[in-house]
């Protein structure tokens, strides 16, 4: 399977040190990954160890709060873990290492990740090595298309979880110089004047670490809009006003705004655009989110819901959101009721079998968070139908092996829709990082605690 290995490894290698001397920390680890990737592969767990503890390092040199940092050093930590076992025969699988994905569904490395981590790692590590076979075949197959809204969301997708663009033939790399040609040509804007696509674009060069000095320029461009609740399109061929768009639009400036690391002038002004003073009551606020829609309202809630789930977990700038707290409940309480009424009218057996719902698994998970009720069953059947399609993607994989043992592997999207693929996998990881989170706070709670002291 690996005939090349050692000239793979050897160009992952190149690639990782590239990243590294750009301070592109994740694309580094990224690259360090499949080298690791080879060698496990080939059981040569020495190097294989050697290349994922490097994952590891990397990881961590990255500022936490732009990237799915938590899960992906969670992942490698998980991968370390099996080899180290491996490497002094306290874990012995019965599967091929070649097929990553049917090696972490052993069932003695399934024990292993339980005893070591507990039972979330084992849904995260087989959830995540499944997403790293998703991201080879966007690359591959759908970045390469014209610049769209698809085509920025997969790029924010990929650049977020650490994918390095000089992988798969640089695909993701020509997209970044083609979102940076049309931002410096179309003054500091890109599809006429969008600000939801100007500030996904944003987003993808600050997480590249490309053109910083257009990144100011693109940020000064996004920060003039405050009277239009940062929601512009210039040039609108539907002969709606400029500022007529709904809130996903100022969503998207408040995640471009983290990915640049804003000092929080900016920030705090999109943040407050969210809850004008005039609305008191929830209903009023929900509505003023969503006024001016054009796409469907569980589409627009699930922009705004996940930065707003993304922001609330934000090592330094979460703070900005915390007096609206109360808010952001009330308003997501009548979202999830109406995504229930929508679960209802459908009549479907279970919530989660509706798109809609899925789609909003970060509008659950804040509903958790915030104390919403009726948020944990849904939430749990969205979870298991995502763990449902790794499942049924490690039982293909092991009728391709019998019936043509050491073939290419046939890969196919997570949905038939590209779009909803780049969604659920973005849903997916912002849940993992979430969940992160929540322990790495109350780690620090307890470690901070005056009992631990005594």
């Amino acid at each position: 399977m690996y005939i090349h290995g050692d000239l793979a490894k050897r160009s992952f290698a190149l690639k990782g040190s590239q990243h590294y001397a750009q301070r592109q920390f994740m694309f580094a680890a990224h690259c360090a990954y499949l080298e690791f990737a080879v060698d496990l592969g080939r059981l040569y767990l020495h190097t294989a160890d050697a290349a994922i503890r490097r994952a590891i390092e990397y990881t961590r040199l990255e500022e936490p709060g732009r990237y799915f940092s938590r899960t992906l050093l969670a992942f490698f930590e998980g991968w370390q873990s099996i080899v180290a076992a491996m490497r002094s025969s306290h874990l012995i699988p019965s599967v091929d290492t070649a097929d990553r994905l049917l090696f972490l569904s052993d069932a003695a490395v399934m024990a292993h990740l339980r005893r070591a981590f507990g039972d979330e790692r084992v849904r995260l590590m087989r959830a995540v090595e499944y997403i790293q076979e998703q991201f080879d075949l966007i690359a591959r197959r759908y970045i390469g298309g014209p610049r769209s809204l698809a085509v920025l969301d997969m790029a924010g997708l990929l650049t977020r979880a650490g994918f390095s663009p000089l992988h798969v033939k640089r695909a993701l790399e020509e997209q970044i110089r083609v979102f940076l040609k049309e931002i410096e040509s179309h003054g500091w804007s890109i599809d006429d004047g969008c600000s939801l696509c100007t500030g996904k674009a944003l987003s993808v060069l600050a997480l590249a670490r490309a053109a910083p000095l257009a990144q100011v320029r693109v940020k000064n461009w996004l920060a003039g809009f405050e009277t239009e609740r940062f929601c512009v399109l210039e040039e609108n061929y539907t002969g709606a006003a400029r500022h007529e768009h709904a809130m996903h639009y100022a969503a998207s400036v408040v995640h471009a705004l983290l990915d640049v690391a804003d000092d929080g002038a900016v920030l705090d002004r999109v943040i407050a655009a969210f809850f004008p003073a005039y609305i008191r009551d929830p209903d009023g606020l929900l509505a003023y989110w969503l006024k001016w829609r054009s796409e469907p309202t569980f589409w627009v809630g699930a922009h705004i819901f996940s930065t707003f789930l993304w922001l609330m977990q934000h090592p330094t700038h979460s703070r900005f959101l915390d007096r609206w707290k109360p808010q952001i409940a009330a308003a997501c309480a009548i979202y999830l009721e109406d995504l229930k009424d929508e679960a209802n009218i459908a009549n479907v057996r279970q919530a989660g079998f509706l798109y809609a719902i899925r789609e909003n698994l970060a509008a659950l998970n804040i509903g958790r968070l915030l104390g919403v009720d009726g948020c944990t069953e849904p939430l749990a059947e969205v979870l298991a139908i995502f763990d449902r399609k790794v499942e049924r993607t490690i039982e293909r994989h092991r009728r391709e092996d019998a019936a043509a043992p050491n073939g290419l592997r046939q890969r196919y999207p997570f949905d038939s829709s590209v779009d909803r693929t780049v969604r659920f996998i973005d849903n997916w990881l912002r849940y993992f990082e979430s969940i992160l989170n929540e322990k790495e706070v109350a780690r620090d709670q307890a470690e901070a605690s005056p009992e631990r002291h005594v």
